[in-house]
């Protein structure tokens, strides 16, 4: 069986399979999860590169151009909230997830930015199924 758009268990890269296929950046300070990540959506026929830092995602993100961004919060050096703004300035139209594993007080000021920002929370333990719905 062919995976095609009138296919409702397709996974969703598969069912626009004739279509341009996703960009994802996925950014952590830490590399099995990114790693571990971008190996998951790899397998749904996404386009991904991994950074382990905020400066090294602008960097690809610029050279890259991801449709999306799954980033982490809590990085050393440049944090994620940073680079997500800097990414937005680059690639207004990028949707940009933030994830996180932080307390639900710290969540509520992340919030913030989510609705300044439009950008995305999502929490760890990241759920596949909820981050394959969302893209």
């Amino acid at each position: 069986m062919t995976a095609d758009s009138s296919d409702s268990s397709a996974p969703p890269a598969l069912k626009n399979a004739g279509s341009k296929r996703l960009r994802i950046l996925i950014v952590d300070d830490d590399q099995l999860l990114a790693e571990t990540l971008a190996a998951l959506l790899r397998l749904q026929a996404y386009d991904v590169r991994t950074a382990f830092s905020g400066q090294s995602a602008i960097k690809i993100a610029s050279e890259f151009g991801p449709d999306s961004l799954i980033i982490d919060v809590m990085m050393p050096g440049m944090n994620g909230l940073e680079a997500a703004s800097h990414i937005r300035t680059l690639l207004p139209g990028c949707k940009i997830f933030l994830i996180t594993g932080l307390s639900a007080s710290t969540d509520l000021v992340l919030k913030s930015h989510v609705l300044k920002d439009g950008f995305e929370l999502l929490s760890k333990p990241i759920d596949p199924r909820d981050l394959l719905a969302r893209l």
